[in-house]
């Protein structure tokens, strides 16, 4: 839900419609004991680290990009 943030397509319609249907399937899963608490948390954070890394991976390819089209 957080990748919505940096995104160009990020306006209120789209901003409710992904953390409104995000927080829906987190407390669906959790209301139907198909996960406890832990579960979710876990999953936040792995989805945190994994955006962060794709963040920094394509800044540095945007500057090694950049970088190259100067060399030329």
């Amino acid at each position: 839900m957080s990748a919505i943030n940096s995104s160009s397509i990020k306006n209120m319609s789209n901003l409710i419609a992904i953390h409104g249907s995000g927080s829906l399937i987190i407390l669906s899963t959790l209301f139907v004991k198909q996960h406890v608490v832990l579960d979710v948390v876990s999953a936040i954070l792995l989805a945190h680290i994994v955006f962060a890394v794709h963040s920094y991976l394509e800044v540095q390819w945007k500057k090694k990009r950049a970088l190259s089209w100067t060399m030329k």
